[in-house]
């Protein structure tokens, strides 16, 4: 039998400032969870993410959901196209073997009112880095595959 476990946690705060020559005044504040546990060819992967910007973040510093590793299932463009100031995300993987299926869950949003929780499931093939999938926006208008092909370094 070949078991073994893995726990990460992180915590960052980014910020821009015009002290510092930013062009805006924001700061980033984000908390990451992941905890894996493997018996022999079986895996299950349980991640978690939260974050919330104050002040007027940069485009490329906005919290997106909606890609090929994040809410797996649904377009960035479905969600908040410009990202959003808040984000909450948890995941829940199996695989066995390169085979994997896979749960997501999550809301990116400006205001309160705006909060709009998101599910998808998916199934895919992953192995050394290499993952293919489709997945399948849980409660969307229109429920239309999105595949993915795709590296990770």
């Amino acid at each position: 039998d070949i078991q073994d476990q893995e726990v990460e946690g992180s915590y960052s705060v980014d910020s821009g400032m015009h002290v510092l020559q930013s062009d805006t005044d924001y700061t980033r504040q984000t908390a990451q969870a992941r905890y894996a546990f493997r018996h022999d060819r079986s895996r299950v992967e349980v991640s978690f993410m939260a974050g919330r910007i104050l002040g007027q973040a940069p485009l490329f510093d906005r919290f997106v959901l909606g890609n090929a590793s994040m809410l797996r299932g649904w377009s960035k463009f479905d969600l908040d196209p410009a990202g959003g100031s808040r984000v909450v995300y948890g995941s829940v993987d199996y695989s066995y073997r390169h085979f994997q299926v896979f749960y997501d869950t999550g809301a990116v949003w400006d205001r309160a009112q705006d909060r709009d929780g998101k599910q998808s499931v998916g199934v895919g093939f992953k192995k050394d880095g290499f993952q293919l999938a489709v997945a399948y926006p849980i409660g969307a208008p229109r429920a239309i595959p999105v595949c993915f092909a795709g590296m990770n370094f």
